[in-house]
Formats: C-alpha cells, sequence, structure tokens
C-alpha cells in the first residue's frame, strides 16, 4: 500500500512508521510540509491513502486537502492530530476518517484493512487512483474521456477504448461513446438506460450484449 504522510515532526512520522510496520507492508512518503507536498506532486496524487497532519508550519493540513481536492476527488484523505477542533471541516474535504493522537492502532489498523479493501477493485490512471466501485459510466469526447461519479466528473487523457482494455467485465461498452459500470444499472429500454440519475443511449448493435451483461451481474448477486 502506498501511503504519503504531510507532518512537520520527524518523531511523528517515526511513530506512524513504527505502527505501519506493526499492520503490512507499505510504501510510506514524508512530506515535511504542505508547500513541499504540492511542489512534488504537482496536482497529481497517485496513492491509496493521504494522511495529513493538521497543525504544521505557514499552511496547515486542512488548507492543503483543500488544495488537493482541487484536483483529486478521490484519494482517502485521512487526518491524524491532536486538534479536535477542526473535525467538522473534515465533512467539507470528504475526510475519510479522523484520528485523535496518541492513535490506537486498532483504530489505523481497521482504516488500512478497508483501504487494502478498495484498492483491489481500482485502477491507476495518470498518476490518479480511480475507485471503480464508485465510477457509474465514461463518455468519449475525442482522445479523452470523462470519468462520472455521483458526485462529481474528471477528464482524462485517454482513449475510451484504451481505458476499457484496463477495467473488468462489470464496465460494458453500450455505445462507441459511452462504458458503464454494470452493477450501477437500474433499468434497460431498447434505445437507452437508465444509471442512477442519467439515461445514456444504447447502439443498436449492443443491445444484446448489454442485457447479457445485466442478466448475468445480477444472477451472481443473487447466488
Amino acid at each position: 500500500m502506498k501511503i504519503a504522510y504531510c507532518e512537520d515532526e520527524k518523531i511523528q512520522k517515526e511513530i506512524l512508521e513504527e505502527s505501519l510496520g506493526r499492520w503490512g507492508k507499505t510504501d510510506l512518503i514524508w512530506y515535511e510540509s504542505a508547500e513541499q507536498m504540492l511542489f512534488e506532486c504537482d496536482g497529481r496524487y497517485p496513492f491509496d491513502l493521504i494522511i495529513l497532519d493538521i497543525q504544521m508550519k505557514k499552511q496547515n493540513g486542512m488548507e492543503l486537502a483543500r488544495r488537493i481536492r482541487q484536483t483529486d476527488a478521490q484519494v482517502p484523505i485521512l487526518f491524524l492530530t491532536a486538534m479536535k477542533e477542526y473535525v467538522f471541516e473534515g465533512y467539507e474535504v470528504k475526510a475519510l476518517r479522523y484520528l485523535i493522537k496518541p492513535v490506537q492502532e486498532e483504530a489505523l489498523f481497521a482504516i488500512l484493512d478497508e483501504i487494502q479493501s478498495a484498492a483491489q477493485h481500482s485502477i491507476l490512471l495518470n498518476g490518479s487512483r480511480i475507485n471503480l466501485n464508485a465510477l457509474v459510466y465514461v463518455e468519449a469526447e475525442a482522445h479523452y474521456c470523462h470519468l462520472v461519479f455521483e458526485d462529481h466528473r474528471q477528464k482524462e487523457k485517454i482513449g475510451i477504448r484504451e481505458l476499457k482494455a484496463m477495467l473488468d467485465e462489470t464496465f460494458v461498452m453500450i455505445h462507441r461513446s459511452y462504458l458503464v459500470n454494470i452493477a450501477k444499472v437500474d433499468q434497460i429500454r431498447r434505445e437507452d438506460l437508465s444509471v442512477g440519475s442519467f439515461t445514456l443511449p444504447i447502439a443498436r448493435s449492443q443491445l444484446k450484449i448489454v442485457n447479457e451483461a445485466f442478466i448475468r451481474y445480477n444472477k451472481g448477486i443473487r447466488l
């Protein structure tokens, strides 16, 4: 598991390293300041988890989280801090959890287990970790793809067929410009389908394939 940790006290970094060592194999990348992390990552956060301290010199961890969310809406963020008063601000940046120092290893390990499980159904795309469980559909636009989630969308420079090759059978080509997560589909009609609040077109040549994938997936769910 690849973890980024932004913390300006080396002793805290060493404490976390010891805990991570007792949990399992991890690759910890340490940043001593928000400024260093922003500069070196340059808008891309290819981590399974980002852990942030809140009280740091210059830019604090909450401000850093807001900057991260400007370019990455998905990467899990965990606040590890002694400052309880920021707990409600964590919701603003969609923080995964908020742990108070000194951290109870049982709570930390539970979070790491959760992250590891989620990472098994994700891909790394152009430096960003994409949670496939949350991906609703993909729309092609020339040499780009719009990845659409329930609460946001992001644009990536990749062709739709190249992206399709990176995905599993849960994602079905319903049209030359659309890939859909069959697990999210609510209803299929002759010319389109409903997936959450979205209605997407189905190419006539793909209708049988889409129907079969939908039936196969739902039979699997019931077994």
